[in-house]
């Protein structure tokens, strides 16, 4: 099979490299601050970095235990943190050193991965139907959100570090409070929940998971606009900052 990535220009809509490498799907990329580095996660087991600049591989971790189903990585672009088929959250080093920490806790696979800003905290969302805050250099679990009845699908935090989103087999979307740990929203959706995203200013929230894009207002909980063209189900959705 194929299992190559594509970069893409936002302004001529033509692909500008394709990154070759894995042996399995790929189920989750992230690019470092810097821009100058991507990193896949995939169901091959590994975790990749590559160069942007030149499209090659640069470094490759391992893990003989489970796929991983998504990776992000640090603001401080040092490591990376995955979560996969065993049930944990990993850190990875972006640099030379091999060194892996092990965030046991989830009673099932981690689904979903998401780095705060300031590097302080984790959040993992899981099969478990929990969403979960680690600390970031103790790896000491600080808060278990409970309240979804389904699959933890996705995962986001505002940029301010003040809520983490979550959507959910359950056909809901949920925003919780990081002081708090409580759920302080609740959008129903008509279909499982695939994907979630916030806006840089944490005044919008949109969501992907049927043929439509729904747009929330964080502000007044009110849906705001729904976003039709699909022909097929919506998997991924991301804000383009200057366009907003």
């Amino acid at each position: 099979g194929h299992y190559g990535r594509g970069i893409w220009s936002l302004v001529t809509g033509q692909e500008v490299r394709r990154l070759e490498g894995h042996s399995g799907a790929v189920r989750s990329v992230a690019v470092t601050l810097d821009g100058q580095h991507i990193v896949s996660g995939s169901e091959d087991k590994t975790a990749r970095k590559w160069s942007l600049a030149s499209g090659r591989e640069v470094r490759q971790l391992h893990w003989q235990f489970g796929e991983l189903y998504s990776v992000a990585v640090t603001p401080d672009d040092q490591q990376v943190v995955s979560g996969g088929q065993d049930c944990t959250v990993r850190m990875w080093s972006l640099g030379d050193a091999d060194d892996v920490r092990r965030l046991a806790g989830h009673a099932g696979p981690v689904t979903s991965i998401a780095v705060f800003p300031g590097s302080q905290y984790i959040a993992s969302g899981g099969i478990d139907m929990t969403v979960r805050v680690w600390s970031l250099a103790s790896g000491e679990e600080l808060r278990r959100l409970q309240g979804h009845f389904g699959k933890v699908n996705c995962i986001v935090v505002s940029f301010d570090g003040t809520y983490i989103v979550s959507g959910s087999e359950d056909e809901t979307v949920r925003v919780w409070s990081l002081a708090s740990g409580k759920q302080v929203l609740l959008w129903m959706e008509p279909h499982t929940v695939k994907a979630v995203a916030i806006t840089t200013d944490g005044q919008f929230i949109v969501t992907g998971g049927g043929v439509k894009v729904r747009v929330w207002s964080l502000v007044s909980g009110q849906l705001v606009r729904e976003l039709e063209g699909h022909e097929g189900l919506v998997n991924s959705v991301a804000f383009i900052p200057d366009l907003i």
